[in-house]
């Protein structure tokens, strides 16, 4: 009984931890919106290059850097609107430009200060976060590789919704 009371007591506090990083994420991508961020990030992109690749690599940037500042829920939520019909007007197809923002979003889940896999990391090893972040770098540094070589090569992403029919 007694191990079934720490382990729900454990469960508890890594929720409430994620909920407070959740809910100010949120109050954040409220504040960005409010403030028509994203609109004006979707311009500017679209005034850049008109080369997918390049633009591309400045949304997977953008993405990572973003994820350390704000929760994945709300970036999806906030820029998906903004920056799917930019990379739809390069010709990029909408499920490969959706795993991509996926994946590089799956990055921001591992990187501090908000990354709420990072946090719930902490509080199951009791590790610090400094040292749990030190020894995730070449974990980070390889999804972001992978994501790099994924939004490149849209035929990875591709091949298997090509065989089920959804592409032609």
């Amino acid at each position: 009984m007694q191990k079934i009371y720490s382990s729900l007591s454990k469960t508890c506090l890594i929720c409430g931890v994620m909920i407070v990083f959740i809910g100010l994420s949120t109050a954040f991508g409220e504040l960005l919106t409010l403030a028509q961020a994203p609109q004006k990030v979707g311009y500017l992109l679209s005034t850049i290059s008109n080369d997918w690749r390049v633009i591309y690599l400045i949304i997977i940037a953008f993405l990572v850097a973003l994820g350390c500042i704000m929760d994945t829920m709300a970036t999806i939520i906030i820029l998906t609107p903004i920056l799917l019909p930019v990379m739809v007007n390069l010709g990029v197809d909408p499920i490969h430009f959706g795993i991509i923002f996926v994946v590089t979003n799956e990055i921001a889940f591992l990187t501090p200060p908000v990354g709420a896999n990072l946090f719930a990391m902490v509080a199951v090893t009791g590790l610090p976060i400094e040292r749990i972040s030190r020894e995730e770098i070449p974990f980070i540094v390889g999804l972001i590789v992978a994501v790099v070589i994924l939004a490149l090569v849209p035929e990875i992403t591709l091949f298997l919704p090509r065989i089920a029919g959804y592409l032609h």
